[in-house]
């Protein structure tokens, strides 16, 4: 029976040792021959060559890193053929999902399928050119019963239609909704207490989840761009803001990269795009403002720096071999912050530091006061809602 190795892997043999041993007997063995003409060669010549071929290889293959570093091998290849069983594939996967399962336990909701590449990226066991391989190993986890299905947050796009069924009896859909009546019951907005009207516009998806506490609170819409937003999400923010009739300010938080920083500083040219299919009368009184993630939030909150500027195609803006690296806005990037980045989604893991830059940015805009007024507000509507719902509870005995 094959014992767990120091990994915690059972049946792997670890990589490290098996390579120190057979390079330590076959320095010994040419040593028996030549003397110790070999050892001397080595530390004079061959040991400064060997590093230079070994950092070769090491930048051009990742798994030689994790095999001379020691690391553990996140992204092992699944064998073929008769290799390939329900305990094999177990046992690869059992690294990368354990992290997973981890890292789960620290949120209070689920990533993304592809947010969760970001969660590993930040954890330095990927990178973005490997997110398509970390999706298939969650999605392979997940079928095989390793990870549950709500690992990942639903795709509510995919979902179906509402089948037709038989509902609860009318005494109790009556009842239902009047209990929803409290909540719904409302005679202000906050922005009669703030006098100003608050978007957030998100990069990714999995920031709408983590910063909810903060956007329900306040009450703020919002819209994720998911990379550039369709024209319907843009002309909706636009006609929700010429509903209020008051100032508007635009709230950007992205991904702290050459790509994050273009879409803030483009977004208002794509607004001013869609004006005429909005059918609006005029263009609403708009302020865009970068709340995050910015080069301060990640320095102070120790947030990981990822080296490289690799984008989505796996390709690194840094290199001078990329055909847009000596575009402006990648040289002005790279002399100001250097051929690094950080995701927003590098923020999963400090869920309250997440809401703390919300938060900070929003209270330039909507006092405490004008929280607290609002709120007290808001809880005379639901003591007045729930008075008119209990009469009504207590007449549905005698109207159904």
């Amino acid at each position: 029976m094959k014992t767990p190795n120091e990994n915690g892997v059972v049946g792997q043999d670890n990589p490290v040792k098996k390579l120190s041993k057979r390079a330590t007997d076959f320095i010994a063995l040419l040593n028996e021959f030549t003397g110790n003409f070999f050892l001397y060669y080595l530390a004079g010549v061959g040991l400064p060559v060997l590093v230079m071929l070994l950092v070769f290889l090491v930048n051009l293959n990742a798994e030689l890193m994790l095999l001379f570093a020691g690391g553990i091998n996140y992204f092992q290849e699944f064998p073929r053929g008769r290799a390939s069983t329900k305990e094999t594939e177990q046992q690869i996967l059992a690294p990368l999902v354990d992290v997973i399962l981890a890292e789960r336990d620290k949120m209070t909701f689920s990533p993304t399928l592809r947010g969760w590449g970001y969660v590993l990226e930040g954890l330095g066991i990927c990178t973005k050119g490997d997110f398509d391989d970390v999706q298939a190993r969650i999605t392979r986890a997940r079928k095989n019963g390793m990870l549950p299905l709500e690992i990942t947050a639903e795709d509510t796009t995919r979902s179906a239609s509402a089948a037709s069924m038989v509902s609860e009896d009318l005494r109790t859909l009556i009842r239902l909704y009047l209990e929803s009546v409290p909540s719904e019951y409302s005679t202000t907005t906050i922005e009669m207490f703030s006098g100003i009207h608050l978007e957030l516009v998100v990069e990714k998806l999995d920031l709408v989840g983590l910063l909810e506490p903060v956007t329900s609170r306040y009450c703020i819409p919002v819209s994720c761009l998911r990379g550039w937003t369709d024209m319907h999400s843009r002309a909706a923010l636009l006609k929700r803001c010429a509903s209020y009739d008051l100032p508007t300010v635009v709230l950007m938080f992205g991904d702290h990269d050459v790509g994050g920083l273009s879409i803030t500083d483009s977004f208002k040219s794509n607004l001013n795009e869609v004006f005429l299919a909005s059918r609006l009368a005029r263009m609403p009184n708009l302020h865009l403002v970068r709340v995050g993630l910015n080069a301060a939030d990640i320095e102070r909150l120790g947030l990981l720096w990822i080296d490289g500027l690799e984008t989505s195609s796996g390709k690194d803006l840094g290199s001078p071999m990329h055909k847009n690296h000596f575009d402006c806005n990648v040289q002005a990037y790279i002399r100001e912050h250097g051929k690094r980045k950080c995701e927003a989604n590098a923020l999963l893991r400090n869920p309250k530091a997440a809401e703390q830059i919300l938060i900070e940015s929003v209270r330039r805009y909507v006092s405490d006061q004008a929280l607290a007024d609002f709120e007290e507000q808001r809880q005379i509507d639901r003591r007045i809602a729930n008075r008119a719902v209990t009469r009504a509870l207590a007449a549905i005995g005698e109207i159904v």
